[in-house]
């Protein structure tokens, strides 16, 4: 078994063991055996060759938001008439790209109070639903 190959499937586990610790909320011996067992029976995850650069912006990105989710979040309270709309946002990444990249394309935009995505339009756009500033 090539060395790369087996810290891959050993960081698998010890990531699903983590996720199951914090699932159940136990870390004593007995969960931890458990979450082992069960880290080690579940189908092993084939990863797609992902380019770092488009992971790196994107959490770039990501990180970056949650100061404008903040902001978004007090003017949303503060808002006395709401309109909706629904926009075209361009995508970072092709429908065809990487999953995760996409993800966090879209958790990035959906993380806003003030914007949801509702569906893919095409390869490059997003259906964002938007809530703004109505007239008075």
């Amino acid at each position: 078994m090539n060395a790369t190959i087996f810290i891959r499937y050993l960081s698998q586990i010890f990531f699903r063991l983590i996720i199951w610790c914090l699932l159940t909320s136990n870390f004593k011996l007995n969960n931890i055996i458990i979450g082992i067992f069960f880290s080690t029976i579940l189908p092993k995850v084939r990863l797609p060759s992902i380019k770092i650069r488009f992971i790196f912006i994107e959490l770039i990105k990501t990180i970056a938001a949650f100061p404008s989710a903040v902001k978004e979040s007090i003017l949303l309270i503060l808002m006395k008439k709401r309109t909706e709309t629904f926009v075209y946002k361009k995508s970072s990444v092709a429908e065809d790209g990487s999953q995760f990249v996409n993800f966090l394309d879209l958790f990035r935009i959906t993380l806003t109070p003030l914007t949801l995505v509702t569906k893919r339009e095409d390869n490059n756009n997003w259906r964002v639903h938007v809530i703004e500033e109505g007239k008075r």
